[in-house]
């Protein structure tokens, strides 16, 4: 299922936005995966954006949920290395690294407004 929401522009202007790709998250598993993270990561004002499903492509069939997380860049210190034993990357290095062209066409334009730099 694809569904991502936009941040506002004091949002965008004021969080980092990272991606879990290849998590399978329930809608019913998003306050305990917030609590997870606050847990294992930082206790920061996490945002879940949502998930997409990935399409064909970068040499795999697709079918792939990721998880697109949001939280405020003044914590972006603590977590930038926390977050890699999770297998989470920073929106940016997600778009950089060709993931783009597994973004179903309908997301492409909500994950590109995720980026801060």
């Amino acid at each position: 299922m694809n569904t991502l929401i936009s941040l506002t522009p004091d949002q965008q202007s004021s969080m980092q936005v990272m991606v879990w790709p290849a998590c399978i998250i329930e809608s019913h598993q998003v306050e305990e995966m917030i609590e997870f993270l606050k847990k294992e990561l930082y206790n920061t004002d996490f945002i879940y954006l949502g998930q997409i499903t990935t399409t064909p492509g970068q040499d795999g069939e697709g079918g792939r949920t990721d998880q697109f997380i949001a939280f405020p860049n003044k914590d972006s210190g603590y977590l930038a290395v926390r977050r890699i034993g999770l297998g989470m990357r920073w929106v940016e290095d997600y778009i950089s690294n060709g993931a783009l062209s597994i973004v179903p066409l309908e997301m492409k334009e909500i994950v590109l407004s995720y980026r801060n730099w």
